[in-house]
């Protein structure tokens, strides 16, 4: 299949000398091993498979965490996400590239979202994450009353446009994003979700769910399935979850909205807010979750620039 050609060639830069580790669970082995008969014509692969995750930043076992570390490549194709543990951290700290893959189907493979050229968003990427690591101050707005402030200061941005080729990187196509962890006790102001909050229990939004924050902290929920959010959060038991942990930014044009992650977070125009653990973005707080927020034609001003207006993305310097 030419779609797992391009995510193992392109996307993960897979060299025949390399050792590959691909990571499924029950709900993933079928597209798991797709991936792993392409994988095993190019180079030497193994697999293993987890039992299936609640949530999205929850750690794997410590067997698959030390196989991370003694392979070149590994691909996190659990349906939640590894990108936000200590394993995948430690993994990249150690020289391995990270291709994090959750809710991968058969299906998404053959998504348009996949199919662009992520070299291209490069250098747009590098120059947003320059901008957003020189900025103090961050604020984000929307006509349907977004209006929250961030304090970026000392924080360095990650520039992720959906490639992993050198030692240490992480990418998660076809999610392109830049994203930065702002200071955790900082973070002001009302969030009104109407994209998606991709995770089995809500998806893509048919009305909006308002989001008030309060010195980092998640402090009111409002607004249909607000319940929802609440219980979540609530269930995972630790305060530390209700974080205002990330601030990204998605660059792909091919992607649009449709209740899958890697798919949401990468919409060109758009703004995510991840909350729980960001401490293996450039943050200090660990939490056993993290769960991102899609709003819609954010306009957005770095210290006093507007880098976002209205969902369209302005020429960075």
């Amino acid at each position: 299949m030419d779609s797992i050609k391009n995510l193992l060639q392109n996307c993960a830069g897979l060299k025949s000398n390399e050792k590959v580790l691909i990571i499924t669970d029950t709900e993933t082995e079928k597209v798991g091993k797709a991936i792993a008969e392409e994988s095993e014509k190019m180079a030497e692969t193994n697999c293993i498979s987890l039992p299936s995750m609640n949530m999205h930043g929850q750690e794997p076992t410590p067997e698959v965490a030390d196989l991370m570390l003694k392979h070149d490549v590994v691909l996190g194709l659990t349906r939640k996400s590894l990108a936000h543990t200590k394993a995948r951290f430690n993994a990249t700290q150690n020289g391995s590239r990270f291709l994090s893959l959750p809710d991968y189907s058969l299906e998404l493979l053959n998504h348009k979202a996949l199919s662009f050229n992520f070299r291209l968003l490069a250098e747009e990427a590098n120059r947003f994450a320059i901008a957003l690591t020189k900025a103090e101050k961050c604020k984000v707005t929307t006509s349907k009353g977004t209006d929250i402030s961030f304090n970026l200061k000392s924080r360095v941005a990650n520039s992720c446009p959906g490639f992993a080729c050198n030692p240490g990187e992480l990418a998660s196509p076809p999610d392109s994003e830049v994203n930065i962890a702002p200071l955790e006790s900082e973070t002001n102001g009302v969030i009104v979700v109407d994209g998606s909050i991709p995770c089995d229990e809500i998806g893509t939004l048919n009305s909006p769910i308002t989001i008030t924050i309060t010195d980092g902290y998640i402090s009111n929920f409002e607004g249909e399935k607000s319940d929802v959010l609440r219980k979540l959060f609530k269930d995972t038991g630790h305060q530390s979850s209700k974080i205002l942990g990330e601030l990204g930014f998605g660059l792909n044009p091919n992607a649009d909205l449709c209740g899958i992650m890697l798919v949401d977070e990468g919409c060109r125009g758009t703004v995510h807010f991840g909350f729980g653990s960001n401490n293996t973005i450039g943050g200090k707080n660990y939490a056993p979750i993290h769960l991102d927020m899609v709003i819609k034609s954010p306009t957005v001003i770095l210290d006093t620039i507007i880098i976002v207006k209205n969902g369209n993305i302005i020429e960075l310097p």
